[in-house]
């Protein structure tokens, strides 16, 4: 399980959060995304802290955009989401991709620091 520093993250601040997939095969493209925030790696889904939803066009929750073989995913975290998380040593989060040819990847990381109040 991959982590990630999360210290310079405030609770109550928009959060912009990038993840970068690269290695896609020629032709591959990510469609859709999905991003879940939770307090134990074995939280359903369902039952997030927080979950966004981000597909190529451009919405409020984030977007995906892809040059060759490598994909972003833009998450965006408002304020308003933020402000209702407890200040805590660690979080995981649950990112789930689906590409155009039908597969579906997703990865558990650990997200290790202190969310600070701001």
């Amino acid at each position: 399980m991959a982590k990630i520093d999360i210290s310079d993250r405030y609770v109550g601040a928009d959060w912009l959060l990038l993840f970068m997939v690269t290695g896609l095969p020629d032709g591959v493209t990510v469609e859709s995304a999905a991003f879940y925030l939770k307090k134990n790696v074995k939280t359903a889904d369902a039952d997030a802290l927080v979950s966004r939803s981000v597909t190529t066009e451009a919405t409020a929750e984030g977007q995906i955009t892809q040059a060759g073989t490598t994909a972003t995913i833009a998450v965006l975290v408002p304020d308003a989401l933020t402000r209702t998380l407890t200040p805590t040593k660690a979080l995981y989060y649950r990112v789930m991709m689906v590409t155009n040819d039908g597969t579906s990847d997703f990865d558990e990381i650990a997200a290790d620091g202190n969310f600070t109040p701001q």
